[in-house]
């Protein structure tokens, strides 16, 4: 089934932007980011180095070509907002980005919030993988 989602952009603008939801994929068309959106995520916490490790393994919807996210790459859809996600809404989540100060802290982004920080790498949090969309 595909859902689709209508997101407002600030409260003074007119832009919007459409979330598309088809199986356990949200389709941000946007950025062109396909985002992981199955029960799996936010079930189990894991290292930064760990999910790493569990993009680059997921085999979700007939894809295998998962990663962990930027902390950029996370800022494109939680600033628009999250309607269009259903599960692991408002947890902490890994992005792959390393923080230039402390190379053994990594980004994370609060889901459901613009609240970003950085931890040590071998703190364990859930990860939401994504995918660049196949254009053609």
């Amino acid at each position: 089934m595909r859902k689709i989602f209508l997101i407002t952009l600030g409260l003074s603008t007119a832009l919007f932007a459409f979330f598309s939801k088809n199986g356990n994929i949200v389709t941000d068309p946007s950025t062109g980011l396909q985002w992981q959106d199955d029960n799996a995520v936010a079930s189990s916490e894991l290292s930064w180095k760990a999910g790493i490790k569990y993009c680059e393994a997921l085999i979700l919807d007939g894809y295998s070509d998962w990663r962990l996210p930027s902390i950029d790459e996370f800022s494109t859809i939680i600033i628009r907002n999250i309607s269009g996600f259903e599960h692991g809404l408002y947890y902490v989540y890994w992005s792959s980005t390393t923080d230039e100060e402390k190379s053994n802290h990594a980004w994370v982004s609060f889901f459901g919030d613009s609240f970003t920080g950085h931890y040590k790498k071998t703190n364990k949090f859930p990860v939401r993988c994504v995918r660049e969309q196949m254009q053609y």
